[in-house]
């Protein structure tokens, strides 16, 4: 079930980065329309910078979906993994040998 819902996420978020990617196309065609009518003196500079804003968060949708989609696929890895027999116990053992050789720092 773990697997299933990991893989599906992985999905969802690379169908959110490909839309991403489409917004930030689009907000640049419009910024570049926005430039063209504002020289031609048809429109405001209050227009351009509402599609500099578009292409903004446009660009800052793409990084989240990046994110997310290393996340969902670190979650998709963790769930989807099998440890060797003996190596849970094994990586036990070097997590408690590594707490103990680090003091505190307080």
């Amino acid at each position: 079930a773990d697997i299933r819902s990991n893989f599906n996420s992985l999905t969802a978020n690379q169908l959110s980065y490909e839309a991403s990617l489409a917004a930030i196309e689009s907000s640049r065609v419009a910024y570049e329309a926005a430039m063209a009518r504002l020289r031609a003196g048809l429109t405001d500079i209050t227009t351009v910078n509402q599609t500099v804003q578009l292409y903004q968060n446009a660009i800052q949708s793409r990084a989240i979906s990046v994110r997310d989609y290393n996340s969902a696929l670190s979650r998709l890895y963790k769930a989807a993994a099998i440890w060797p027999p003996g190596t849970e116990i094994l990586a036990n053992i070097e997590l408690r040998a590594t707490k103990t050789a680090i003091p505190d720092s307080e």
